[in-house]
């Protein structure tokens, strides 16, 4: 991370850039050729094993669909779990015999395997890079449970216990998370928002100007930064959708994260990009409370005024009108919304045109709307009714007591069980959406839960086996636990198994494959 160039200098304005301090391309190539070893040593062992036992059908399953070394015990007995286990599938599907495997072929399968297990490593540790995951399955000799249980008692992965004697290595992992935090915040945030505003208007207000950073706690300062744009730059164009993209959602955590960063260096010119982010953590990523605290050690006279602080985290965030928002930051009533924002509940239209009123009293008249683009909409029509026809299956699953109404889906991956053939088809999408509880025992206002759900692509609803899938995912709990107080535990933020669950398989299946 480094400063941006030629900005004015009483702004400290941080931006992603290419981060060194890892090892050596040389010595990486090296790494990953001495586990590739290990991986054809498995598959050595494993054809062994298979061979006298196997039929010549096994050997087609053992190629083309079931042999990676992926699983939670050693490689060799996870190559011939997943032969055995897919060759069943394999003789309904009337695959062809092999005699024998071919060699350019082993080779292929081995280097697919090998990428599945780094994935499986940084996806389950998003801030681990792939060279130190290549390192941890090298001691772990290609185990990858081993290897897990290696990279969470590595001491590159915890962070120092002073704020001062953070090392530059460890940025990745307090930055990713922080990250994981950030995007909790974005979640709780969605679902505070009503759903018919969120369709029709704060979906765009939120994923251009929704910062979490701001006078109040992060989660209001999403909601205030959203009702206000939408209130003070209101759209030109009708766009009613219920599909929130994943990536798009990343960009303005991402933009956000920067922001609350360069907030904290500029109003604190003594600390750096590696403390400001420590310094969030053990604020649980409240900037108000971060401030706060470095405020108690340090005189006034070395902090820079709120409104240039907010001003280098809006141009940070890249915000369409940074001097507009930091003015609104610097000067907004935070008593009266602070009531206003009282609880965890969803906001009314009511209780969101009053926050309108307070934030923007002079707003404009929106203009009149245009009609959406038809592709784009088909496409976010066609997932909000698989996962609507999902939710309707789990209810009656429960017996029907309970009722579920879509909020938003915040998370779409259609890229699951594939790509398969020459037009690269795949047949399942995973996604995460929230749903509002309807019943008598249910008041109004009542929070959205978080789900996960797996549907068929296109109309593949009658193969045998896709029946959709809906769980309920748990709810996130702060991110500074008291370890993170000390050391950034390895412990992931309750809210990254949500991210996990809709990519880390998806993500080790399709490196494999």
């Amino acid at each position: 991370m480094a400063l941006v160039p030629n900005c004015p200098p009483d702004l400290r304005i941080y931006d992603s850039v290419y981060d060194c301090g890892l090892s050596s391309r040389r010595e990486q190539a090296e790494h990953r050729s001495r586990l590739l070893d290990k991986i054809r040593d498995s598959y050595r062992k494993a054809l062994e094993r298979l061979n006298p036992r196997a039929r010549p059908g096994m050997a087609a399953r053992f190629l083309h669909a079931g042999g990676f070394c992926l699983g939670f015990v050693d490689p060799v007995s996870n190559v011939l779990a997943n032969t055995l286990v897919s060759h069943g599938r394999a003789e309904s599907a009337g695959e062809r015999d092999l005699v024998y495997v071919p060699e350019e072929k082993l080779r292929d399968l081995e280097r697919r395997s090998l990428d599945g297990l780094v994935t499986f490593l940084t996806r389950f540790f998003p801030y681990l890079p792939d060279c130190h995951a290549v390192r941890f399955l090298l001691l772990a000799d290609a185990h990858p449970m081993v290897a897990l249980r290696i990279a969470a008692s590595d001491p590159r992965i915890i962070a120092g216990s002073r704020l001062g004697s953070v090392p530059h290595l460890h940025s990745s992992a307090l930055k990713g998370t922080l990250q994981d935090a950030v995007h909790g915040f974005y979640l709780q945030a969605l679902a505070r928002l009503p759903a018919g505003e969120l369709r029709s208007r704060f979906h765009r207000s939120l994923l251009v100007a929704g910062n979490c950073y701001g006078p109040l706690d992060p989660v209001s300062n999403i909601i205030i930064n959203t009702i206000w744009y939408d209130a003070a730059f209101p759209q030109t164009a009708k766009l009613e959708v219920d599909v929130i993209g994943t990536m798009i959602l990343h960009r303005m955590e991402n933009c956000s994260l920067f922001g609350l960063i360069s907030f904290l260096c500029t109003r604190h010119h003594h600390i750096d990009f590696n403390q400001a982010i420590r310094c969030l953590l053990q604020a649980n990523g409240n900037l108000l409370q971060a401030d706060h605290r470095l405020d108690a050690g340090f005189r006034r006279e070395f902090t820079t005024g709120l409104e240039k602080s907010f001003l280098a985290a809006a141009r940070a965030a890249y915000h369409p009108n940074p001097d507009a928002q930091a003015k609104l930051l610097h000067s907004c009533p935070s008593q009266e919304i602070s009531r206003l924002l009282q609880g965890s509940g969803q906001l009314s239209s009511e209780e969101v045109q009053c926050l309108a009123r307070l934030l923007c009293p002079e707003a404009a008249c929106s203009e009149q709307p245009l009609r959406p683009h038809p592709d784009y909409l088909f496409s976010h029509t066609r997932i909000s009714k698989k996962i609507s026809a999902a939710l309707s299956a789990y209810a009656a699953m429960l017996g029907g007591e309970t009722m579920y109404e879509l909020h938003t889906i915040c998370g779409v991956n259609e890229c699951v069980s594939g790509p398969v053939g020459t037009d690269a088809k795949c047949y399942h999408t995973h996604a995460n959406f929230l749903a509002t509880p309807k019943g008598a025992q249910f008041p109004t206002g009542t929070t959205p839960l978080l789900f996960f759900a797996e549907v068929c692509n296109g109309d593949d609803e009658h193969r045998a086996g896709a029946q959709p899938f809906v769980c309920p995912v748990s709810v996130p709990l702060p991110c500074a636990d008291p370890q993170v107080r000390g050391t950034v535990s390895v412990r992931r933020n309750p809210i990254l198994p949500i991210k996990r669950t809709l990519q880390h398989f998806d993500l080790v299946l399709k490196s494999a494959n």
